[in-house]
């Protein structure tokens, strides 16, 4: 529209000519240039109208979550069955009182107290030559109980002491439990201060007593002397009021002789080793005259100690060489003994003493 308006206002200046056509042209071309720059301000077209924006569809509402299903409720926890109380350790049995032989006379064996299976099979199958039991280590002379350097008291390890008190006592037979000193001990004083220990260990087992063995071989001294017999009175007098008795190994060397040092002690039994184990010592002079010596400081109180012979020989690690009658001899020619202590062949495979011992020891228990 714009174009149109410009012919209509120029045609005064319309003349033949090239040039002035060209100059009416450029004139338009210029005019609308002109126009176009500076009279009208160029309308810029109104931009359609925006259409209001389309909705979002409103999402449908969202449901609430679902809650998680109730548990069923947790059951109280079913209770532990109540324990039934322990019971209180069942106590060792009550020894039955040794049955004394009519005349007085008691026969011990010397055995390994840990086999007390074996020695009351012995003692149900010999009861004619069996009154108690002397429990050791090893079936001769190491202590079931045992007094250390320091004067310390224990059961030695292996041994069960009330058990193998009750296998015999139960049985209506005594049994004594060896106890073992350390000479270091003996010598110091600790020994002495420790015989309480010795009584309570034995008392709690329900030992009918215990056997003293101390045989030193070295400081063969007064003073050591002295001590031992010390130690002796007082373990005599703490037994003594437990009815616990109390005995000890005599021998004719170290400090246990002479024998009657020992006789004011008043112990319950002395029993001897050497020189009366073995046929030949015992039935030589110098045994005839311990056996005498003996039976004088100790009157019923001594206890002859005798070693065993094997059933079948080369079975026992020491032979003490007895023959069926030198034992009959010597057991018969002992006047004033009343007791005797055997040593029983064992040695690990328990092997047995020879049969006669039994009919000799039957025929002095009798008479």
């Amino acid at each position: 529209l714009k174009l149109q308006f410009l012919y209509l206002i120029a045609p005064q200046y319309t003349a033949p000519g090239v040039i002035m056509g060209w100059k009416v042209t450029c004139l338009c071309v210029l005019y609308f240039t002109t126009v176009c720059d500076a009279t009208q301000p160029v309308s810029k077209p109104k931009p359609a109208p925006t259409p209001p924006p389309t909705p979002k569809p409103t999402p449908p509402p969202t449901p609430p979550p679902t809650p998680p299903p109730t548990p069923p409720p947790t059951p109280p926890p079913t209770p532990k069955p109540t324990p039934p109380p322990t019971p209180p350790p069942t106590p060792p049995p009550t020894p039955t009182p040794a049955t004394p032989s009519p005349t007085g006379k008691t026969i011990r064996w010397y055995v390994d107290s840990r086999q007390y299976l074996r020695n009351l099979a012995f003692a149900k199958a010999n009861p004619q030559c069996v009154t108690g039991f002397i429990g050791s280590r090893r079936g001769k002379f190491d202590g079931v109980i045992q007094v250390t350097g320091n004067g310390n008291v224990s059961v030695t390890a292996g041994h069960d002491l009330a058990k193998e008190t009750a296998s015999v006592t139960a049985h209506g037979m005594t049994y004594h439990a060896v106890v073992s000193v350390n000479s270091y001990a003996m010598q110091s004083g600790a020994a002495t201060a420790s015989v309480q220990g010795v009584v309570d260990m034995a008392a709690g087992a329900h030992a009918t007593g215990v056997l003293v063995y101390y045989v030193p071989t070295s400081n063969l001294t007064a003073s050591h002397m002295k001590e031992y017999v010390r130690f002796l009175t007082q373990l005599k007098k703490l037994a003594g009021g437990q009815a616990i008795e109390v005995g000890m190994v005599v021998e004719d060397e170290s400090i246990i002789a002479p024998l009657d040092r020992y006789a004011s002690i008043g112990l319950d039994f002395y029993v001897s080793l050497n020189p009366t184990l073995s046929e030949t010592e015992a039935a030589s002079p110098i045994g005839k005259k311990f056996v005498r010596d003996m039976v004088a400081s100790y009157a019923g109180h001594a206890a002859v100690g005798i070693g065993s012979s094997p059933k079948t020989s080369g079975e026992c690690k020491t032979d003490y060489e007895w023959g069926q009658a030198t034992l009959g001899k010597f057991l018969g020619a002992a006047a004033g003994v009343k007791n005797v202590a055997v040593v029983r062949c064992e040695d690990g495979l328990y092997n047995d003493t020879a049969d006669f011992y039994c009919d000799e020891l039957s025929k002095w228990l009798a008479t």
